[in-house]
């Protein structure tokens, strides 16, 4: 359902309880907001319970991002400070993609080293 915002407050996206508000552009380039309560689940938090298992591709995606975050967050600060100027040579770019954050340029080489078994330090 709609809703007005109060004076002040331009826009609002997020869950608050079981209320989720999302602020949407519209076509005509107005914002517009919206409330969606939403269901309670058996462990008494709220949101949509999945219906379906995940893939065996999900698990392996999700396991894989798990091993990639562990190992950036493990990363000493002269490592990354290494990575920092490994991505200042290559003008921010991995793989002939343009990267906004260290973080992201870390996460990319991670990746292709995993994809490809290949260290690319």
């Amino acid at each position: 359902m709609k809703c007005t915002l109060a004076k002040g407050i331009d826009n609002i996206s997020g869950k608050v309880g079981g209320v989720l508000y999302k602020t949407f552009k519209r076509r005509d380039g107005k914002k517009e907001t919206r409330v969606y309560l939403l269901p309670k689940r058996k462990d008494g938090s709220y949101g949509y319970e999945r219906k379906k298992p995940a893939s065996k591709n999900e698990i392996a995606a999700r396991s894989t991002f798990a091993a990639v975050r562990l190992r950036v967050a493990n990363l000493t600060e002269k490592e990354r400070h290494e990575y920092a100027l490994q991505m200042h040579r290559d003008k921010n770019k991995f793989n002939g993609k343009l990267y906004a954050t260290l973080n992201g340029y870390i996460m990319a080489r991670f990746y292709a080293e995993i994809k490809d078994g290949v260290n690319v330090e």
